[in-house]
């Protein structure tokens, strides 16, 4: 990965508090700002980042603020987090390490599963 876009993501964890995981999505929503972006904006879509990246990158949310998973407010392209195949120990990771901080996940649901969602 570029290091100016890996410190577009570092930058996007600890200003916005954001849980970037994907850029990889399954939906073609009319409404995404992805795909309706003027061709000069510069923007990143990395796929996946690697379970160990965002172990390191975890460390850089404020606990004191809720944290987004699925929604942009930067250069990095967010995608559908359930896409992420490590979506659920992720999601368990960051638990462990803030047990109690608000964690909103903005998702389109079709990859859930009834007991997922238990």
């Amino acid at each position: 990965m570029d290091k100016k876009w890996e410190q577009l993501i570092m930058e996007s964890y600890s200003r916005d508090n954001t849980l970037h995981l994907t850029s990889v999505c399954s939906q073609k929503c009319v409404f995404c700002s992805h795909r309706f972006n003027p061709p000069e904006i510069e923007v990143f879509s990395p796929g996946h980042l690697s379970f160990p990246f965002i172990k390191e990158l975890i460390e850089f949310l404020d606990p004191g603020r809720p944290v987004r998973t699925g929604e942009s407010v930067s250069r990095v392209i967010e995608g559908e987090p359930l896409c992420h195949p490590n979506f659920f120990e992720i999601i368990e990771f960051f638990r462990s390490r803030y047990p109690s901080t608000p964690l909103e996940i903005v998702t389109g649901g079709d990859l859930l599963e009834k007991d997922e969602i238990k």
